[in-house]
């Protein structure tokens, strides 16, 4: 069945005034519902819902400890890396360290989010998250402020294509960390390649550019090995090597 331009525009008039009447009589706050609708539809499907915590401590640049209902946890940034304040004082860990203390503690209100393609909890016990100062992703401010990369990736992050963008961002304008000379040697850096299997966790550290050296197949009883999988789908071992990752063992 169809109807006119005319009719739809009249039906949906009278729908608005409908809901306008309803939450007036019974004294619903209709603008929280909006809003409550509009953080559902646009809030990705690959994060947590987000979390309302306090800040405890300040550990670092990427480090903090928050309170959340009522525990105190350790928390690291997701998708980044800053320099380290402890036990080695490299150059900008202390302003990192200095810059997200100081935005935590000036934010009305703190969020975290989960990310669900990703580990939650670290081996050091730390609650891996994605970090709101009000409306803000703390982790795209820290890069862009040239006080972060983007480091530890292991699957596509949600908010993995803004970091990239800020990064270069900084990059291009040799913002603290992005100065001449450590866009110089950002070529050189390493990343990790961690081979998951049935039972064994082999890591490797690879040059920024080069191939992953092949390890020995594994092996699982009754089942044959069919290859290395990223986010579920077969990876090529020639392919250069430009982020953080886990492969998974595949077997039928």
């Amino acid at each position: 069945m169809k109807f006119s331009n005319s009719f739809k525009i009249i039906f949906g008039f009278l729908l608005v005034l409908f809901i306008a009447v309803v939450s007036g009589v019974y004294h619903i706050d209709f603008n929280k519902y909006l809003k409550s609708a509009n953080n559902v539809i646009s809030n990705d499907s690959k994060t947590t819902k987000k979390i309302k915590v306090e800040l405890v401590n300040c550990i670092d640049g990427d480090t903090v400890q928050f309170k959340e209902n009522g525990n105190v946890y350790t928390y690291r940034f997701l998708g980044i890396n800053t320099p380290e304040v402890n036990p080695v004082v490299e150059r900008y860990g202390k302003d990192a360290s200095n810059y997200t203390c100081k935005m935590l503690k000036s934010a009305k209100n703190i969020y975290v989010s989960y990310e669900k393609t990703s580990t939650k909890i670290d081996k050091y016990k730390r609650h891996l998250v994605w970090v709101y100062v009000d409306d803000n992703l703390l982790q795209e401010l820290l890069i862009e402020n040239g006080y972060a990369n983007v480091e530890y990736v292991y699957t596509n992050l949600t908010y993995l294509d803004k970091l990239y963008k800020s990064e270069k961002k900084a990059i291009e304008n040799k913002i603290n960390l992005y100065n001449e000379y450590r866009v110089k040697n950002y070529k050189n850096k390493k990343y990790i390649v961690l081979f998951k299997n049935v039972k064994v966790l082999d890591e490797i550290e690879v040059n920024n550019g080069s191939r992953v050296s092949i390890i020995a197949n594994p092996k699982h009883k009754g089942k044959k090995f069919v290859g290395w999988t990223l986010d579920g789908k077969l990876y090529d071992l020639s392919k250069p090597i430009t982020q953080d990752m886990i492969l998974e063992a595949s077997f039928e």
